[in-house]
């Protein structure tokens, strides 16, 4: 496991379970409307936090996006929200793998495509896009599954379901 530069953001403890749910979100860039987009995403899986198992967020970011995440964490003030059960947000600092991630994107396409390239694989979408494929390979725990949502969806119902869902 790589080690990563920032400690967990939210601890809480309250109930822990055996059971966990863990969600993932990737952040490439400055651009303020992505982090509207990320702080209605964020604050809305917060809020739909699990009832019945702990909630791990992971944040990957490249340097860029990593500058910005604590102003938009203690903007909100996550960092004091009361849970029922564990809640941990991690945000990992990606930018030092952001060229073995490369590497990883032609190994996994170019055998099926031969012609694809890094560069036209970022045109289309950001590199934060591309951590989804590969969170598997940053996070620090032993994961069963991973849930990737993106930072323009908004979570409306609490997510044991999906969880209950994922680990049929």
């Amino acid at each position: 496991s790589d080690n990563f530069d920032h400690p967990p953001c939210v601890t809480s403890a309250n109930a822990a379970t055996d059971k966990q749910l863990h969600i993932a979100l990737a952040l490439s860039g400055r651009e303020p409307g992505v982090f509207d987009e990320f702080e209605a995403a964020l604050k809305s899986v917060l809020l739909n936090a699990p009832f019945e198992r702990s909630l791990f967020v992971h944040i990957f970011a490249d340097s860029n996006a990593y500058e910005e995440l604590d102003g938009v964490l203690i903007r909100t003030q996550v960092t004091s929200w009361e849970t029922r059960n564990q809640v941990e947000i991690h945000v990992y600092d990606v930018q030092h793998h952001i060229k073995s991630l490369e590497a990883q994107m032609l190994e996994t396409f170019q055998p099926n495509f031969p012609n694809f390239t890094v560069a036209e694989g970022i045109v289309i979408h950001t590199v934060g896009t591309w951590f989804r494929l590969y969170a598997h390979r940053f996070i620090e725990y032993d994961v069963d599954n991973l849930l990737y949502i993106d930072t323009d969806c908004v979570i409306m119902a609490n997510l044991d379901g999906i969880a209950d869902f994922i680990e049929q």
